[in-house]
C-alpha cells in the first residue's frame, strides 16, 4: 500500500537570507534515503555557497526565476522550466528576481554517517551528513516521540493485532516511522 505524506518537513537552507526547504521525501521527512523530493521557496535576492555536489540534482521551477551558476557560465530558469546539474560541477543557485522563486528539487537524500564519538553527525539539530553541506557537527539523533526505540508508544511495537489506531496497525512510531531518528524543523 502507498503512503500517504500529508506535509513536509521545514528544513533552513544555507545563504544569505532564510530560504524554505518542504522535504516530501527524503531521510528527515520520510525516512526515504536513496532521494529526496522537495519543494524551495527563496526570497528576492537569496544566494547560497557555491558546491559541487557528488550527485545530480534536478530542479523544476514553479514561479519566478531560478539563477544557476556554474564555472561555464550563468542560466536563468523560469517558471515551467528545468535544469540538471551534474555530479562534480561547481553551482551556486539564487533567486534574484523580485518575489524570489518556487521550485521542486530532487537528489540523493540526507544520508547518515557516523562520527568519530561514534553518533550520528552532521546538521546540528538533526545529526544527519547532509550531500550538500556536509558534516558540520556531532550529537545524538533520538525521535522525540519513541526516544529513538522506533517503537509506537501505544502499542509499544506490537500492533495490537493490527488494531492499534496509534500506529495503524504498523506497531512503528508514527512520527518517525520506525527510524527512531528525529524529524525536526531545522534552523540556522
Amino acid at each position: 500500500m502507498p503512503d500517504l505524506i500529508e506535509k513536509p518537513t521545514i528544513i533552513a537552507a544555507a545563504g544569505n537570507l532564510p530560504k524554505r526547504i518542504g522535504e516530501y521525501v527524503g531521510r528527515v521527512n520520510s525516512a526515504t534515503a536513496a532521494v529526496s523530493i522537495a519543494r524551495m521557496e527563496g526570497p528576492a535576492g537569496w544566494t547560497e555557497p557555491g558546491q559541487t555536489p557528488e550527485f545530480d540534482e534536478y530542479s523544476v521551477v514553479l514561479r519566478g526565476l531560478l539563477r544557476v551558476e556554474t564555472r561555464s557560465g550563468t542560466m536563468d530558469v523560469k517558471a515551467g522550466q528545468a535544469i540538471a546539474a551534474h555530479r562534480g560541477e561547481w553551482v551556486r543557485y539564487s533567486t534574484p528576481e523580485p518575489g524570489g522563486s518556487i521550485h521542486r528539487g530532487v537528489h540523493p537524500g540526507l544520508l547518515p554517517r557516523l562520527g568519530s564519538s561514534g553518533v550520528l553527525s552532521g546538521h546540528p539539530l538533526c545529526g544527519l551528513q547532509c550531500a550538500i553541506h556536509g558534516n558540520v557537527s556531532e550529537q545524538t539523533v533520538k525521535c522525540d516521540v519513541c526516544s529513538g526505540s522506533g517503537h509506537c508508544t501505544m502499542c509499544k511495537g506490537t500492533s495490537n493485532g493490527g488494531q492499534c489506531t496509534n500506529c495503524a496497525g504498523t506497531g512503528k512510531c508514527p512520527q518517525c516511522r520506525g527510524t527512531g531518528h528525529r524529524k525536526p524543523v531545522h534552523a540556522k
